[in-house]
């Protein structure tokens, strides 16, 4: 089960991809080769147990979530990222790609949530953790998330939760290995069938522009 959920360098999502993504197109998978930075464009297929986002309960492939504080001055400052969710395939007409998206970076329709800071505990641990409380509360008073701030008692925190879905159309750029496709039929005599996999490296971040589909699933919100 690839979970995972931690803090690290702050990523930018939203109006930033839309800027990066502006004008690129997919190549078709067949076309693609790994080795280098590849745009491939699909439909989200899971590949293991869908995740629970944690601000909205959407069941998705793969959440992330930014916590700002919002000052009195109206001024807002990113805290935190924290993400969780698993590899998943995109699959275009004639082939598919495993997407590793940690760290990814992501366009998609976001849920917003503000709550006053005086209303919210920040626990005082740094790093990643490997035990599964809820990020919040049933009332949504208490963050569980691993922070270390110091926030003024008339600031506001933001919450702005992203999500991959199942059946989601994405447009994925990054940088592309091969790897054995497990699900890969015959190609020939001592060849075996490969995929691209796309995943973040520390000088090219993962872009990922997400459109839900039909099939988008909702839990119980409130988690």
């Amino acid at each position: 089960m690839g979970w995972w959920r931690s803090l690290f360098p702050l990523p930018t999502h939203g109006t930033d991809v839309e800027r990066r993504l502006r004008g690129v197109h997919a190549t078709p998978m067949v076309e693609s080769v790994g080795g280098g930075v590849v745009t491939i464009g699909g439909r989200v297929d899971p590949l293991e147990a869908l995740a629970i986002a944690p601000l909205t309960g959407r069941r998705c492939v793969y959440w992330t979530l930014t916590i700002s504080e919002i000052m009195q001055s109206l001024m807002s400052v990113e805290l935190a990222n924290l993400e969780g969710g698993a590899s998943f395939l995109v699959v275009d007409a004639a082939g598919r790609a495993r997407v590793i998206p940690e760290r990814a970076r992501i366009s998609a329709p976001a849920e917003t949530r503000l709550r006053a800071v005086r209303h919210v505990n920040v626990t005082g641990v740094w790093g990643p953790f490997a035990s599964e409380p809820p990020l919040l509360s049933p009332d949504e008073s208490k963050i569980t998330a691993p922070l270390r701030l110091s926030i003024a008692r008339t600031s506001r925190l933001r919450l702005t939760e992203y999500v991959i879905e199942p059946d989601a159309t994405v447009l994925v750029r990054a940088l592309a290995e091969l790897e054995p496709d497990p699900q890969g039929g015959e190609v020939g005599y001592r060849e075996s069938p490969t995929r691209l996999v796309l995943s973040s490296s520390k000088r090219r971040p993962l872009l990922i522009r997400a459109t839900p589909g039909r099939s988008s699933v909702q839990a119980s919100p409130g988690i």
